[in-house]
């Protein structure tokens, strides 16, 4: 007999009637906001997997949902796959539960999926449908799931970052057609927020003030600002922004931050576990932060957590680094290795086998007809919503629940994905359109664009980014290793050293080389894996 477990419920709670399970929040078309009961109630009527495809497509928003029925489990994740779901097949039936974790211990062979290793270790989440263990598979963004009772599956994807053709408006038609959509966008979310305080991890950067800027407009006040590390150029820019709004501004110093024994704190242990799940990294950056905010109440309980994540891939700031290239779809792996797996120099081994994965990725990849460009990749954008943005950005946010507390994604919402997609490269390229607007439109109507000091910064910036990636293949680990200390104003090496002096005293050695402090998080995960399971090497 088939069984679900759900046992997260972190700020967001599951809901049950009958065979029919939700988690999560959406908007429809019109704007309106479901969430707990009355997205289960809004979704009862739903009886068929055609019905629920054109109830996906019409909703937006990160929720999972779960029917039962006479053919099968059928689970169905939001496009964000912020909230997914682990499926195994065991002894003639089918085990689904939140946790990866739940799932292995249910498991008669416990392994770990080494041929996911790679993966993981050069870009921090693993492919497709597989996680770090053996025989246990997650639920895949805007995926339409069927487990059928012979132990076969069904899947189906429902929406995709594909443009069915390219913008031919004016520049100026379409700043007016992106004000308009981002306007609408801040009214649902204040509609929705039912008066809560907003907490906004606002940095030096353009996404998060752009949120700040359209709840200002809007006449919000009750909003918090908030940003961490050690002070910097990042810190000074947020708390202008802040004073300028008249936003409360809070930082968090991470150099006072007490992390000694950490890893061992119950309260990491369980984050950890539920972060990571076993398929992607469990994220730190703002682990520390929200945990300081919650533990000193400088926050009511009740708030709603908005970063910026989505505004910079949908303006473009991937463009030229990783969608530009001539390839053919059928030939965009190595492209695509080369591009997005970069934690750690990868020895030919290890790419060839990371190819080979995204080999097999692609020819199960069947896309609908869509606009191309000549000089640009549309599918390199389509895997990256699919695998990076879904496994690894928004995967971020599971930060805000874990503490208790609400989250939205304003700037991934459909409205603006659909018209982005649709906007030609040229335009998107050095994400020239988005600055523009948002310099011209909001931040310099509001006094909060320095120009001194952000255009100063963007050239030095650009130039010392050139600089870095030459000099990268040269140099020395210990050199690389200055420099990232040089650029860690989030303070990573402080916290991820403590993974290091771990595994020492686990008998591992550090890695020599590293491209990202990300690489030591990947390597520490990997090692916990190894422990719940037969891989011990």
């Amino acid at each position: 007999m088939n069984q679900i477990f759900l046992v997260y419920n972190y700020n967001y709670f599951w809901h049950q009637e009958d065979a029919l399970y939700f988690k999560g929040f959406f908007f429809d078309r019109d704007g309106t906001h479901f969430h707990e009961g009355g997205a289960l109630e809004a979704l009862k009527a739903i009886k068929d997997r055609k019905a629920l495809r054109q109830k996906a497509e019409s909703i937006d928003g990160p929720f999972t949902i779960i029917r039962q029925s006479e053919e099968g489990i059928v689970i169905c994740t939001g496009a964000m796959s912020i909230f997914p779901v682990f499926y195994t097949w065991e002894k003639g039936h089918w085990l689904v539960s939140d946790s990866s974790d739940q799932l292995l211990t249910m498991k008669q062979e416990k392994q770990c999926n080494t041929d996911a290793f790679d993966e993981f270790m050069g870009a921090g989440f693993v492919m497709g449908r597989e996680t770090l263990l053996k025989g246990i598979y997650k639920s895949q963004g805007a995926e339409i799931l069927l487990l059928k009772p012979d132990g076969s599956l069904e899947s189906d994807t429902y929406n995709y970052f594909l443009p069915k053709a390219f913008w031919g408006e004016s520049l100026t038609e379409l700043k007016v057609k992106l004000v308009y959509k981002l306007k609408n966008v801040i009214k649902r979310l204040i509609t929705s927020l039912k008066d809560r305080s907003v907490v906004v991890p606002l940095s030096g950067g353009y996404d998060s003030r752009l949120i700040v800027s359209l709840l200002k407009n809007a006449g919000y006040e009750k909003v918090i600002c908030f940003t961490y590390g050690r002070p910097n150029r990042e810190s000074e820019l947020s708390q202008m922004v802040a004073e300028k709004l008249g936003y409360q501004w809070i930082f968090v110093d991470y150099r006072k931050i007490d992390i000694k024994g950490y890893l061992h704190d119950p309260v990491f242990q369980d984050y950890y576990r539920y972060a990571g799940n076993n398929y992607t990294m469990p994220y730190l950056q703002e682990y520390f932060a929200v945990k300081y905010l919650k533990d000193n109440k400088l926050v009511p309980d009740d708030s709603v957590f908005i970063p910026g994540h989505g505004g910079d891939f949908l303006a473009g700031g991937h463009v030229k680094k990783a969608a530009k290239t001539k390839r053919e779809l059928k030939n965009l792996a190595p492209h695509i290795a080369k591009k997005y797996f970069l934690f750690i120099p990868l020895g030919n081994s290890a790419k060839d086998h990371i190819i080979e994965r995204l080999e097999q990725w692609l020819a199960r990849y069947n896309p609908p007809e869509c606009a191309t460009d000549p000089f640009y990749s549309v599918y390199v954008e389509d895997w990256d919503v699919k695998e990076k943005r879904s496994k690894f950005i928004f995967q971020s946010a599971q930060v805000f629940p874990y503490f208790g507390y609400a989250f939205r994604l304003p700037l991934w919402h459909k409205d603006l994905r659909n018209l982005f997609r649709q906007v030609p490269f040229d335009l998107r390229l050095n994400q020239q359109l988005y600055y523009q607007l948002l310099e011209d439109e909001f931040f310099k109507p509001l006094d909060i664009y320095f120009q001194d000091k952000e255009m100063k910064e963007i050239g030095k910036n650009t130039l010392e980014r050139r600089i870095r990636k030459m000099l990268k293949p040269l140099a020395p680990g210990i050199v690389l290793a200055r420099k990232l200390k040089g650029a860690d104003w989030m303070c990573y090496d402080k916290f991820t050293a403590e993974m290091d002096n771990q595994l020492k005293k686990e008998g591992l050695s550090p890695l020599k080389t590293i491209f990202s402090y990300n690489a030591r998080i990947c390597r520490w995960y990997l090692q916990q894996v190894r422990k719940k399971t037969d891989c011990r090497k």
